[in-house]
This record gives C-alpha cells, structure tokens and sequence, in this order.
C-alpha cells in the first residue's frame, strides 16, 4: 500500500477583530485578545498570561495579518485553516476574515470551513446562561441561502477539497433535525453549479458522539474534549474536582490539586488507543487551558505538562497512523489560535515558534 503523506489542518478562530454585537453583549471594544489578556495564575507555575510573541495583538480586519498568518502556516507545513463558520439561519457573525480571504488570491493558501452551529449563550465564559443569539436552521429556502453564501468559497482554488469534493465540518449534527434533508438540496445545488457533494465531515466532541447518516463522509476527534468525553474515570475525577472548587471559591487561590489539571501525555495516550479507520480524522492538540475565559468562577479546565516535545511525540504518533492508511489522511490540529483557551500553534513569549517547528520535522 502507498504511503499517505499527512496533511495538518489548523481550526482557525476568527474572534480577533471587533463586531457591533460582541461590542454590545462584552463591552465596547471586545475581540478574543481581552480574555487572553485578563487572565491570571490560578496556582503557582500556571502558565498565564499567555503573551504574543513581539506583543502581536492582531486585528483581523488587517489583511496583511492574514498574509502573515498564511505565510507562516505555508513556511510550517500547515496544509490549511478550517475557519469557523458562524450561520444563524441567514445572520452571519465574524465572517469578515474569511470573505477577506475569499477576496485576495494572491493570499495563496488553503481554507474549510466549520460550521459551528450553536446557539450563543453567555455559558462559554462560565457566566450567565442567557442567550444571545439562537441558532436554528428554518426550511428549504432557508438552506438555499446558506449554499449560495457558501459556493463562491467552494469554487474558489483554494478551497480544501476531496476527490474534488469541498470538506465541510458540522460541529454538531445531531441537533440538526432534517440534516440528511438539507444536504440533499445542498447537493443539487452544488450539481446545478457544477460542483461536486459536500465532503460532509461530523466533530465528534465532548457532547457529540456521532450520528448515523449515510450522508456523512468522515469523523473528526476534536481534541482534548473527545478524549476527554471517553474516559469515564477522568471525567468522574473532573467532576470531583469542580464539587471541591465550589467549596474554595470565596479564596483568591484554590490549591492546584482541585483544578481540573490533565496530563497532556494521558490525553494523547487514550487518543491512540482507540480503534480508528480511514473515515476518521485524528486531532492532535498543542496545549489546553481554558481558564482565561472562567478564571473568575474557578471553573476551568487545563492540560498539565505539554511542550513543544510532547506535541512532537503526537504528531509522530499520529502521522504513523495516518500514513499507514489506519487513519484519514487529514489531521486536525486544535488550534492554529485560541488563544484564550491556550490551544495555538502561533507564537508566543514562551516557545516561540517551537510548536510549529515540529511539523516541520521528518519522524
């Protein structure tokens, strides 16, 4: 059998340049940077802040910003970025990046695009759980409307595809009702354009397991959370931990042992045992830690122990399993920035670019 050559897919968060509604829910001003910014040491040794290397605190309205970030990727053998798509039955939020790139050819690079179809609540930075913005998925003409927005990227070059099929990712499927209905019109759609079907690809996470449907094409493990989600015994110790937390919550500093700290080497451990087949797409993870966004209710979670060295091991790991056929060829890396939640692969004060340096190395 030949062998597969590894291909890295970086998540890409375009939180990084103001929007009018995060100006109203957040506060004037707010972009992902002021969760990075205001985060402190939980207990001693956390790692936080987490810095920018040479104080970068980018806008992603600059689209020499975007030629940097591509042409960092391309110098790393990061074959593409997977933005996040936010669609809420026609509303669109923090598309700017990805029309940006749509819109400069000269970019080069590769894109994909995951529909991260969650109604937004205040619940992701652990306050309230008020909602701001539903998510629901209306009829056919409502569908029509999402496709048509979505062909101009699909036509593009650049577009990740497979067998000619653009790559889609649906974080999760299951709450999408008539989901094998709307790919089906997606489809003639993309027929009637001269397009080939959606490479429909599920996340399979903390809450997602999968969904059966002749319809999807692949899996994604979105790491650390999948791996997570499959270990009952860490997951009993998480909940543990957090009754213990609310116990210390009126103390400045609760001891390190009550945090929901994970060795990053277990994590990575639990992911290789699991079986896996060519319809699945493995996730490797440089770093987790979330507690930027939930420092203030001591309600986060974060990964023990990763280095530059261990994300080599991962990928070392990963690449045998991709490039043996055991696994898709496509691994998907979580993330190229989430910053504020300690999982990118761009620089920072601390490594650098040692993160990004090892996929460039030959295991």
């Amino acid at each position: 059998m030949k062998k597969i050559e590894p291909k890295y897919i970086a998540f890409y968060l375009p939180q990084f340049h103001r929007i009018p509604e995060n100006d109203e829910w957040w506060g004037e001003g707010f972009t992902e940077w002021v969760n990075t910014e205001k985060a402190v040491p939980l207990f001693h040794d956390h790692y936080q802040p987490r810095k920018p290397a040479n104080g970068n605190y980018y806008n992603l309205n600059d689209i020499n910003v975007l030629r940097w970030q591509v042409d960092l990727a391309d110098k790393h053998n990061v074959h593409g970025f997977c933005f996040y798509h936010y669609w809420f039955k026609g509303k669109k939020l923090l598309e700017k990046p990805a029309e940006l790139f749509l819109s400069s050819p000269d970019i080069g690079g590769r894109l994909c695009f995951s529909w991260a179809n969650e109604t937004w609540s205040r619940t992701w930075n652990g306050t309230d759980k008020d909602i701001l913005i539903k998510q629901s998925y209306g009829e056919e003409n409502d569908w029509l409307d999402h496709i048509r927005y979505l062909i101009p990227f699909f036509k593009d070059e650049r577009y990740i595809k497979v067998n000619g099929r653009p790559m889609f990712l649906i974080y999760n499927i299951s709450k999408i009702k008539k989901f094998e209905d709307m790919i089906n019109v997606w489809n003639r759609e993309l027929d009637a354009e001269g397009l080939l079907p959606i490479h429909v690809v599920e996340t399979l996470n903390s809450f997602n397991l999968g969904v059966k449907s002749d319809l999807i094409d692949a899996q994604v493990e979105f790491e650390p959370w999948y791996t997570i989600r499959n270990d009952w015994k860490l997951r009993l110790l998480m909940k543990i931990k957090r009754t213990v937390r609310s116990v210390f919550r009126k103390y400045d500093e609760i001891p390190r042992i009550f945090h929901s700290t994970i060795p990053y080497n277990r994590l990575v451990s639990r992911s290789l045992e699991r079986d896996v087949s060519r319809s699945i797409y493995k996730g490797l993870f440089p770093d987790w830690d979330n507690s930027a966004r939930k420092s203030h209710l001591k309600n986060s979670t974060i990964v023990s122990g990763a280095s530059p060295d261990k994300f080599g091991d991962a990928i070392f790991a990963m690449n045998k399993l991709a490039s043996e056929g055991s696994s898709g060829e496509y691994i998907f890396v979580n993330a190229w920035n989430e910053w504020a939640e300690g999982a990118y692969l761009e620089p920072d004060t601390k490594y650098g670019t040692q993160y990004l340096e090892k996929l460039n190395e030959k295991y």
